[in-house]
């Protein structure tokens, strides 16, 4: 799935994709803070991109989800 196909899709989808561990969470982010990076020199829509905390979260959810938690 490319980025554009990947950062389309709606949060239903997207959790359908977490459960049956198609997709995850950090890729997810990944893609996402990618294409802040990419665009947001023209759009300027951003003042502070926290990539750390945003990994650091992405994980947690991933190990959640491996771990059964489905919140």
């Amino acid at each position: 799935m490319n980025e554009q196909d990947l950062l389309s899709l709606d949060i239903a989808t997207l959790g359908q994709h977490y459960r049956q561990h198609t997709l995850s969470p950090v890729e997810v982010t990944q893609a996402t803070l990618a294409r802040i990076k990419r665009l947001d020199g023209m759009l300027n829509s951003f003042i502070t991109v926290l990539e750390e905390g945003a990994l650091a979260q992405a994980r947690q959810a991933e190990s959640e989800l491996m771990a059964g938690r489905d919140l």
